[in-house]
């Protein structure tokens, strides 16, 4: 017997969030696309994949308590105690600061953000901080708003535009429901352009394709931005909304133009025909990629790419500002997302290190929507920190890495299973997320879990009035769509009062803390300053390594002994320096740990760049093929 058609989204970490129709039949899921969402034309193969995934055989389905090698099933109210004692110990001993948890966006439904609100009623907790993901340039974006946020553009108004300048980002592979919008642009009589490192598929079919050096953006829009106010094109209003505009206007002023130039790897026959496209084509929607943030310098790399959008009008007309993603949050009810002051935070990628010398120590580790074990770097690291805490907990779908490291399992739904909401941070609708089916086995929603521990111990916490508050017509700026998806305006955040434009270069000790965990090096240098960097671009400098210790080109493809002296690695502020003037010869290398057993997953191709050899490889947390 069939089931009627049902609203829900794909809740996975992509700008896309395709809001979808699901029903049961004959005890199959069947998907297809939501017509009201005219932004969502396709369902993609991942996407399609839920059909199978909720009746996957390998579905943890009950709760699993680990005994010597073993995995036990015990019922929910053995696992909750057992949960809540351990928690209770740890909190009497330690205090609350001893109880961390790792969420990361395993699933994007909103109730997930209900779950801190458990550690509010408990007093604190720890967690990390910053994301894989986005955290360094969101963090410049933040900066450059006043504190504002991060700038969004709609799909709706991109279609309206004349021109879109990816910096970057391959939507082609990365956001293809953007295909409409573009579409729409193009009949307009507009053209997208793509300044990237490689002839991406988003650069192939763009009406315009520029080639940088690989962290060279920001040197780019620098370069633009002069040539906007020497040339007196820049759009007026812009110094009444700009902080900082007599200091911004100095630094570049005095900026040294074939130097940035050089730092963005293009011509000035090149640049110019950049600057002539972005004249006439305005208003222009200017759109960053992930990778170009991805750098010690991404900070500096977003806050550039702004101050272009800015001085191209951005805060006139929307077209014409910077997009890059958005809060969907403030959509519901003040205070329904809360949090503890009583917060220590790890860096994100630093988090394993931090915890095995935390005081007071992590006593209990809790985990969900993450796979910290097989997604994040030195997994090695990672299982030792793992092991170092007394007791984990991880909900999860499947027996992944991370939950075989843990003391009890719980099983989770999925968002078929679920009552929620989903948005997108690369559109402009929010979907209610109805259930479709019934949880299989013992699954839990994550909000029911944690509402559910707080009742076992004794918390001040209505984990179910919070989530009902979500469904109800409180939801700012218009009631909350009943079984269809309604497009709802966020706001053109460009619109600001007040701006903060950069008045440094982009140094290689421009590290974010925010993504880091660490102390942010000083960054604030001329433009027109030579850095140290220089002289070692061209025989070759790794960006986004692993900043804990100092590698070593172990072996060679050509040679299988180790090659030191002139063609060593050392670690100066972060970034890994060939040792001597002498450029590397062309082969592959492995990076290391000195003094570590192995090697890092790591490889170095050396490859000509004219006039000598440059590193080029992939390193966690670095853009895409990056070369010094």
């Amino acid at each position: 017997m069939n089931s009627e058609w049902k609203t829900t989204a794909c809740p996975y970490d992509c700008p896309c969030a395709c809001s979808m129709l699901a029903r049961v039949n004959g005890g199959n899921i069947e998907l297809r696309v939501n017509p009201a969402n005219k932004q969502c034309s396709f369902i993609c193969a991942k996407g399609r994949r839920f059909i199978k995934r909720i009746n996957d055989p390998r579905r943890l389905l009950h709760p699993l308590m680990r005994r010597g090698a073993d995995w036990v099933k015990i019922s929910w109210d053995e696992a909750l105690g057992l949960w809540a004692e351990k928690i209770s110990a740890a909190v009497k001993d330690c205090g609350p600061l001893s109880v961390m948890s790792f969420a990361s966006a395993g699933s994007m439904t909103f109730s997930k953000q209900l779950i801190p609100a458990f550690y509010a009623a408990l007093g604190g907790f720890t967690k990390t901080k910053g994301t894989l993901c986005s955290s360094i340039g969101s963090a410049g974006l933040k900066e450059s708003t006043c504190g504002f946020g991060v700038p969004y553009v709609p799909l709706e108004d991109i279609s309206t535009a004349r021109g879109l300048l990816f910096w970057g980002r391959n939507s082609r592979h990365t956001q293809p429901q953007m295909a409409p919008s573009l579409a729409a642009l193009r009949r307009g009589g507009g053209e997208t352009a793509c300044v990237e490192v490689s002839l991406s598929a988003t650069a192939a079919q763009s009406d315009r394709f520029w080639r940088i050096s690989p962290g060279g953006d920001w040197a780019l829009a620098a370069w633009l931005c002069r040539r906007l106010v020497d040339d007196k094109r820049d759009c007026r209003g812009w110094r009444a909304r700009v902080v900082n505009h007599g200091e911004f206007l100095r630094v570049l002023h005095n900026a040294d133009m074939e130097w940035l130039l050089a730092q963005a790897g293009l011509s000035e026959e090149t640049a110019e025909e950049i600057y002539r496209w972005l004249l006439s084509h305005y208003p222009v929607v200017h759109i960053p990629a992930y990778g170009a943030q991805r750098y010690l310098h991404g900070d500096m790399q977003f806050r550039w790419i702004f101050a272009l959008a800015v001085l191209c009008g951005g805060f006139e007309d929307a077209r014409a500002g910077l997009s890059f993603s958005k809060d969907e949050g403030e959509l519901f009810p003040d205070g329904i997302f809360k949090e503890s002051s009583n917060i220590r935070r790890f860096g994100v990628t630093t988090w394993p290190a931090e915890l095995l010398k935390a005081e007071p120590p992590v006593r209990v580790l809790n985990i969900l929507c993450a796979n910290p074990a097989q997604q994040s770097p030195d997994s090695r690291l990672i299982e030792e920190a793992l092991a170092a805490v007394d007791f984990k907990v991880c909900s999860e779908v499947f027996m992944t890495r991370t939950a075989e490291l843990c003391d009890l399992v719980l099983p989770t739904s999925i968002f078929l299973e679920e009552e929620d909401w989903i948005g997108g941070y690369g559109h402009s609708y929010i979907s209610r997320n109805e259930r479709v089916a019934a949880p299989r086995g013992e699954c839990r929603s994550d909000w029911e879990t944690y509402g559910a521990l707080a009742e076992r111990l004794g918390l001040d916490l209505d984990m179910r009035g919070l989530f009902s508050q979500m469904g109800t017509d409180d939801l700012r700026r218009r009631p909350p769509p009943r079984g269809i998806a309604e497009p709802l305006s966020l706001g053109r955040t460009m619109l600001l009062e007040a701006l903060r434009l950069p008045c440094a270069a982009a140094g290689d000790d421009a590290a974010a803390a925010e993504n880091t965990g660490g102390t942010p090096a000083p960054r604030h240098r001329s433009l027109g300053a030579v850095h140290q960097r220089a002289k070692y671009r061209r025989s070759g400098v790794v960006y986004g390594a692993d900043r804990q210790s100092a590698g070593k080109i172990l072996s060679g493809e050509k040679d299988s002994g180790r090659r030191q002296g002139a063609h060593s690695l050392r670690q100066r502020r972060g970034t890994y320096h060939a040792r001597g003037d002498r450029p590397l010869p062309r082969g592959r290398y492995r990076l290391g740990d000195a003094g570590a057993a192995g090697t890092k997953q790591a490889d170095l191709r050396i490859r000509g760049t004219g006039e000598g050899r440059a590193l080029r490889g992939v390193f966690y947390n670095s853009r895409k093929d990056v070369t010094g």
